[in-house]
């Protein structure tokens, strides 16, 4: 929910070292993330409140460039305002609450296409699942769960008002606050899974939700709450001031929010406070995160801030009356934000105004970009859709690049950058007929409403289809079509080319069309292949090195060389393993080489993995690598016939000889070591070879605060590791 306005009396993996923030990483996780590791919320153009579960505020598109109306929609002569945001879905739809008890879905032309009654006001933003329900709050103490044709699924009763906006997890789960401060967990069934009281005022905040399955959630009563999503507490951090902002998180998981004693503070992974920037005013806007990191967010006086990520002002913006609404950032980095003067402004990244829209009513509710640029938000009893010109987009139609093996079947996809007008069309594919052999064409969702007929001939396939009204709007796959790859397909990149696309619309009038062709690439799977995977240990250290097959089923008999750098190891006898237990195994070790040969009575019935083992013990002032090559192999199957296998070599790594738990070299172990170590797991330093070997105290491959708390003990004289390599 966007509750900033209202005035009140009163990720990433833990213990994983985090990769330097760059623009690519950012864009990657304010994307992305919702499609990749959200694959329960809906992968559209603004699907729940603040654009994503790490609430960032940043959209995949550019807004507007000019402050055009295109249209505006009354939801209710009787309706005093809209607090809510808006949300869009899969076709363009626009879902937005208003305080007449009601949530509305507008189509993007501006027309009604359905209102819910929920028996209270709806200040919660909804939030689209894959499958297209739509779950909100409302004043009347419920969670609605609504299909995309406003139909209800279910309700649950939440014992208080719903005014928060709910964050849809990985698994389906719906979490959102209430007012008497509990955070509910509700299954897509509309089951209660669990709920949490945090125990400190009323939840207006929104959740937001990392990768790693922390809920961030703040409170009135000033307590940000960390919680699991198995409703288990991880810790509390407590302002002077309540939070009606919702937290937003940075990619290095910094957390960013607002509070009603006038603060902007960033706070740690660990709940601890990494700064706090003075606002002199209320901050119940939640703050967005820009491609650079800078924080923008807006205050209770003449203010609209952009601070760098250090806690130091950028700039403001200023005009005379408070920000309560929560701004929105365009892929060019221009931010959209209402205000109380009735304006919606566009902001340049420097701070310079771009342009203005006069709503003629305070605006609270925090904007949306449409893919074709259109900026619609709240105002009064109005949703406002604002950008270019009403013309029709021009429509690209592109094809993917493609892969596959030879016998295999794969999904071709027309995809479309603007369905909106179309009512019917043609579109005909030319391919190469020895590679390929299409089959009949299957509809998606965007293209559901057309009846669609396939013709294929030798080398083309032509799509017909029409509807009985025009398409609405939005972007993706608008046809897939599965091609078979020939069994005889030769390795190579093969064309697939538009050679007729013809889009009309309702009067039956062509509209502009581009095209954008596409390729498959066939791979030719390479068959069995017999590795020696990659080993490390330390000098002085014995390690073993396995030979794999990837495919053992049926092997008889094998003759293995393995060479080696003989100035930095030295090999053992080798030995069988699970898979070969039941071989006979002989070797020889000359100076730089090993030469193993098993056999057997009976073949291997079926599996895969390590044929043999090898130790390889590194001398004790060794350093650097040695290859391990698979200078000659020799397999036998059943029939007593030689296998045809690639081979791939491998490395033995030689890893530096550190202290456990000296992680600053100096020869002691301190708290000073935990220190290092806990800076290292959230990512404030990179390790490097010795700070990895020395930091891993408990041998599980990561550096994580469990490292910090066994050296915090072994500094006090209670270690329960050996502080050796």
């Amino acid at each position: 929910m966007d509750y900033n306005h209202i005035n009140f009396n009163g990720y990433f993996q833990k213990g994983a070292p985090l990769k330097k923030f760059t623009l690519t990483t950012f864009l990657f996780v304010v994307t992305l993330f919702p499609i990749k590791c959200f694959a329960q919320l809906a992968d559209t153009p603004w699907p729940m409140f603040r654009g994503n579960p790490l609430h960032t505020g940043v959209s995949a598109y550019n807004g507007s460039d000019v402050n055009t109306l295109k249209w505006k929609f009354k939801t209710n002569d009787n309706a005093d305002k809209i607090n809510s945001s808006p949300v869009i879905g899969t076709d363009g739809t626009i879902y937005i609450g208003c305080d007449d008890n009601a949530l509305y879905a507008i189509s993007p032309d501006g027309i009604k296409k359905w209102k819910y009654k929920t028996g209270g006001k709806v200040v919660s933003t909804a939030a689209i699942a894959a499958d297209g329900t739509i779950y909100v709050g409302s004043d009347n103490n419920k969670v609605f769960a609504l299909n995309p044709d406003g139909t209800e699924k279910w309700q649950y009763k939440a014992d208080s008002k719903v005014q928060s906006s709910p964050v849809i997890g990985p698994d389906g789960t719906i979490y959102v606050g209430a007012y008497n401060g509990d955070l509910h967990a509700i299954n897509p069934d509309g089951t209660r899974q669990w709920k949490f009281d945090t125990g400190s005022g009323s939840l207006f905040s929104s959740p937001a939700l990392t990768p790693d399955g922390t809920i961030y959630i703040g409170s009135t009563g000033g307590k940000l709450t960390a919680i699991t999503t198995s409703g288990t507490k991880l810790w509390g951090y407590n302002a002077d001031g309540g939070f009606q902002s919702s937290p937003a998180v940075a990619p290095d998981g910094t957390i960013y929010i607002g509070s009603n004693d006038g603060y902007l503070t960033a706070i740690t992974t660990s709940g601890t406070k990494l700064w706090k920037y003075d606002a002199n005013a209320t901050v119940t806007s939640s703050p967005s995160i820009g491609q650079d990191g800078t924080i923008y967010v807006g205050c209770a006086n003449d203010k609209f801030l952009a601070i760098n990520p250090d806690g130091t002002k950028k700039w403001d913006f200023k005009k005379g009356n408070r920000f309560d609404s929560s701004p929105v950032i365009a892929a060019n980095g221009v931010i959209y934000v209402g205000c109380y003067d009735g304006k919606l402004y566009a902001i340049n990244p420097e701070g310079t105004e771009l342009w203005k829209y006069n709503a003629n009513g305070k605006i609270f509710s925090s904007p949306a970009i449409g893919p074709d640029g259109t900026i619609y938000f709240g105002s009064k009893a109005n949703l406002f859709a604002v950008g270019t010109s009403s013309q029709p987009a021009q429509k690209t139609l592109s094809i993917p690049a493609l892969s596959g093996s030879p016998g295999e079947t794969v999904d071709l996809t027309i995809n479309i950058n603007d369905a909106s007008g179309i009512k019917s069309g043609e579109i005909t594919i030319a391919f190469d007929a020895t590679i390929l052999a299409a089959q009949d064409a299957q509809k998606t969702t965007l293209s559901s409403p057309f009846s669609l007929s396939s013709q294929i001939a030798t080398g083309q396939i032509t799509l017909s289809f029409s509807a009985s009204s025009p398409l609405s709007g939005g972007s993706g796959a608008l046809f897939t079509i599965p091609m078979t790859i020939a069994s005889s397909a030769p390795e190579g990149t093969t064309t697939l080319t538009f050679t007729n696309t013809q889009l009309k619309d309702k009067d039956g009038n062509k509209l502009e069309v581009t095209t954008s062709n596409g390729s498959l690439s066939v791979a030719i799977e390479e068959g069995i292949v017999l590795s020696i995977p990659d080993v490390s240990g330390h000098a002085g250290e014995t390690v073993n090195a396995t030979v794999v097959m990837s495919d053992a089923t049926g092997i008889l008999s094998g003759d293995f060389t393995i060479a080696y750098d003989s100035s930095k190891v030295t090999a053992g006898d080798a030995s069988v393993t699970d898979l070969t237990s039941s071989f006979s195994i002989v070797s020889i070790v000359n100076a730089g080489e090993i030469k193993i040969s098993i056999a057997s009575a009976s073949p291997i019935t079926s599996g895969s993995g390590a044929l043999v083992s090898i130790p390889f013990t590194i001398y004790p002032e060794a350093g650097g690598s040695s290859p391990l090559y698979l200078t000659n192999a020799t397999i036998y199957n059943q029939e007593y016939q030689e296998v045809t296998i690639t081979t791939q070599d491998g490395t033995l790594s030689i890893l530096p000889v550190c202290v456990k738990g000296d992680v600053d070299n100096d020869g002691m172990i301190t708290s000073a070591d935990a220190e290092l170590v806990m800076q290292i797991s959230v990512g404030l330093i990179e390790p490097d070879e010795y700070q990895i070997c020395a930091g891993d105290v408990n041998g599980d491959g990561e550096i994580n605060s469990l490292d910090a708390a066994l050296i915090t003990q072994c500094a006090a004289g209670d270690c329960t590791f050996t502080a050796g390599k």
